[in-house]
């Protein structure tokens, strides 16, 4: 079973799990408004000259994706795509319903064997819904939030703008709040990519993208180098978090496991943010979070107020998943303006067209996520 926080915190969830500061995570808003309202206003490095700026009302706290410095300069890539047919599956804690996330979400499945780890009652189902009622706390519920990262409706008049707006999400629950084990990730990655898990309906709608939410505190485990395998072979690329100990990855699954794609986190100023882990077999990096600072962190969408009421809310995680789901969008992209793409293709592409770090790094990979010349060298490859 993977443990709990740091060395306890299960799939070690790579979301930010390890390293919370109480005073930035988990501050949510209701709606855009209510920020607005509620926070001095903060500067700003300026959208990119010329691109246009979309009608989401917290796209302005959306710094990794427009920011000059640490952004990954998404309106570089939207004039070419935005990610139409694409599939990114985000293998974790599930998803909750969210009106920014209404109609991006295609059906998925719970792959929690265990009904203790599971939290919701049962084992195996088709009800991918993450669990417990939302709070702040060393291991949360972190679906929604990539979800949102990667794929929440863009010029809406809601909330935040995902990266690839027109792309679609298939969750893949295989962790509780705070536990799950490299079986049930497994199922989940094979099942993710289209591949057959015995007893498990198949899924109509392969992933050409999987993030994984989770990493475990052990080198790269036999029966997830399996499923990569098979995923790679099916053509799905797997994108997993360094994971957030401040050490290097080598000893964490499925980080460590040959084949993915591992993403260390950079701060707002695009240097490795403090808690990320980093190493030789780190490939890129991009927006994590400082973990310091509630505007230096990713916003996102978060599951419903833990009130009962029908508030959504949006809120700041960081970590090396955010990095992660970052990357994610941007290979959605990639695979919409190329799909004869290949997992190793969209690999290269994204780390030859990196730019690079503000600080020197040897540990993160070959620079910054670049999404403007991901997209572009994707679409020229054809």
């Amino acid at each position: 079973m993977m443990e709990h926080k740091r060395k306890t915190c299960a799939i070690a969830l790579a979301m930010g799990c390890a390293v919370m500061a109480a005073a930035t995570q988990g501050r949510s808003i209701p709606n855009a408004d209510a920020y607005r309202t509620q926070s001095e206003p903060i500067a700003v490095t300026p959208d990119i000259a010329g691109k246009a700026v979309p009608a989401d009302p917290l796209w302005h706290l959306q710094w990794a994706l427009h920011d000059l410095a640490g952004g990954i300069g998404v309106q570089g890539a939207w004039p070419i795509s935005r990610g139409a047919g694409s599939v990114v599956a985000v293998v974790g804690t599930g998803i909750s319903g969210h009106p920014d996330l209404e109609g991006q979400v295609l059906p998925g499945f719970d792959f929690v064997t265990s009904i203790q780890l599971s939290e919701d009652g049962d084992g195996r189902d088709d009800d991918p819904s993450e669990v417990g009622e939302w709070e702040p706390g060393p291991c949360v519920n972190f679906g929604t939030h990539l979800s949102g990262i990667i794929a929440a409706r863009a010029d809406n008049g809601e909330g935040v703008a995902g990266i690839a707006p027109e792309a679609k999400i298939l969750p893949v629950r295989v962790a509780g709040r705070c536990g799950g084990t490299a079986v049930d990730m497994g199922d989940g990655i094979v099942w993710a990519a289209g591949g057959t898990i015995n007893g498990v309906p198949d899924n109509p709608h392969p992933a050409s993208v999987i993030v994984v939410e989770s990493t475990g505190p052990w080198p790269c485990d036999r029966y997830s180098a399996d499923a990569i395998r098979l995923a790679r072979s099916l053509g799905a690329l797997v994108i997993v978090g360094a994971g957030d100990d401040g050490e290097d990855p080598a000893e964490r699954s499925p980080t460590s496991c040959s084949g993915v794609l591992a993403v260390a986190a950079a701060d707002r100023s695009g240097a490795l943010a403090q808690y990320s882990n980093a190493g030789r077999l780190i490939h890129l990096s991009a927006p994590g979070g400082n973990g310091r600072f509630i505007d230096d962190d990713i916003w996102s969408t978060t599951k419903p107020s833990w009130d009962g009421s029908t508030n959504f809310l949006y809120t700041t995680h960081h970590g090396t998943a955010m990095a992660a789901a970052h990357v994610a969008g941007v290979a959605a992209l990639m695979r919409a303006a190329n799909p004869s793409l290949d997992p190793l293709d969209v690999r290269d592409i994204l780390m030859d067209t990196a730019r690079p770090m503000s600080a020197p790094c040897t540990g993160c990979g070959t620079g910054l996520l670049d999404a403007g010349s991901a997209v572009e060298a994707a679409r020229d490859s054809r």
